[in-house]
């Protein structure tokens, strides 16, 4: 017999998840942060920092925003710029935040 502890479930169904959303105030992603938000969830954003219609407004009194270009560089040799990637994720790279969940629409 196997004893499954619930106790971590319940307690992130009352308190809510800590979700990190990777593009979430674009066309794709905003209305996945709206609602997480909505239901309680405590939500990282990292995006580029763009200012896509309303969105952002209404979603920066309610979410953590890092702002965030992943993309990769390359000069003209196909080799990668130094200051490109990560290391423009400062915010990301230096956290020792934990996640209980992860959405991707970057």
């Amino acid at each position: 017999l196997t004893l499954v502890v619930l106790t971590p479930l319940l307690s992130q169904e009352v308190h809510g998840w800590s979700v990190l959303v990777l593009g979430g105030t674009g066309f794709r992603g905003h209305l996945t942060t709206e609602q997480l938000v909505k239901d309680g969830h405590n939500v990282t954003v990292i995006s580029r920092g763009f200012r896509y219609w309303d969105v952002f407004q209404r979603l920066a009194p309610h979410i953590t925003h890092w702002r965030c270009n992943r993309t990769l560089a390359r000069d003209y040799g196909g080799g990668i710029v130094p200051q490109s990637g990560l290391v423009n994720c400062s915010k990301l790279v230096d956290s020792n935040a934990t996640f209980d969940a992860v959405v991707d629409f970057s």
